[in-house]
């Protein structure tokens, strides 16, 4: 703020005293053909830039003046014929002026005469404060306008985000048909939505294509299996019935011995 006040007081102090040096030109041009008495009265206006204005002969005697402007010079310069300077800042608080007095010397018949142009400082330093003022009590409400329309327009500008975001979070592997929110305004942001959506349509068709794998595998297995598992147990059946018919043949076996036996003792008792 301090640094745009000083700104605006080299802006006005620069206009001001481009307007003194001009007014000095313009007086200077017309005291070519006339004398100071006969010089145009216009010329001799003040306004809010010209505060004073004063055409001093050699011996320092003031011989045409603005209207208000002090009686005696406002500043002692020497210049020669032609010569224009800015005098700089000129102040005098007991007679009550504060200007930025430009000077230009000048021939006229008879001598020549010294021009003393002052631009007044009160306009601008009324206006540097008055803009200093502003700034000091509307700088905090525009910063926070600023801040407020930041956070606003931001938050904005994010919403569609957060709420791709929450529908992403809110997919899971076994419900890929979701697909999330699309914005109306054909940014980047819609973009990534629809990115997203593709990619999304592609997982599901990616999903469905192990389904119908497994499916399709399981019901190739399913013969083959059945088949196996019937033979199995055809064989079980067959090896537990050769195993019975087996054990029936050894206890047949085991009891077969004992009728020769007792043939054999009768023929011995026979022949005995």
């Amino acid at each position: 703020m301090v640094s745009c006040c000083w700104c605006s007081t080299g802006l006005w102090e620069s206009t001001a005293q481009g307007a003194a040096a001009a007014r000095a030109e313009q007086i200077s041009t017309q005291l070519r053909t006339d004398t100071p008495r006969e010089l145009d009265p216009s010329l001799l206006v003040t306004d809010s830039q010209i505060g004073a204005v004063q055409i001093v002969d050699a011996t320092g005697t003031v011989l045409a003046a603005s209207n208000g402007a002090p009686t005696s010079p406002l500043v002692t310069t020497s210049l020669s014929n032609g010569q224009a300077r800015s005098v700089g800042r000129v102040e005098d608080r007991a007679v009550g002026f504060d200007y930025w007095v430009s000077a230009r010397a000048t021939a006229v018949p008879g001598g020549s005469v010294t021009i003393l142009v002052g631009a007044d400082r009160e306009p601008v330093e009324f206006i540097v404060t008055k803009v200093a003022a502003l700034l000091a009590v509307g700088s905090p409400v525009i910063i926070a306008l600023v801040v407020v329309g930041t956070y606003r327009l931001v938050g904005a500008a994010l919403s569609p985000v957060e709420a791709i975001r929450a529908r992403v979070a809110s997919i899971s592997s076994t419900d890929l048909a979701q697909r999330v929110p699309i914005p109306a305004t054909r940014d980047e942001i819609a973009h990534l939505a629809a990115t997203m959506n593709a990619m999304l349509a592609r997982l599901e068709r990616g999903r469905a294509a192990q389904y119908r794998l497994v499916s399709g595998a399981s019901h190739e297995l399913r013969s083959p299996l059945a088949t196996i598992t019937a033979r199995t147990r055809d064989g079980l059946w067959a090896a537990r019935t050769a195993g019975q018919r087996a054990d029936r043949r050894i206890a047949a076996a085991r009891s077969a011995p004992h009728a020769p036996a007792d043939r054999g003792s009768a023929v011995a008792g026979t022949f005995g």
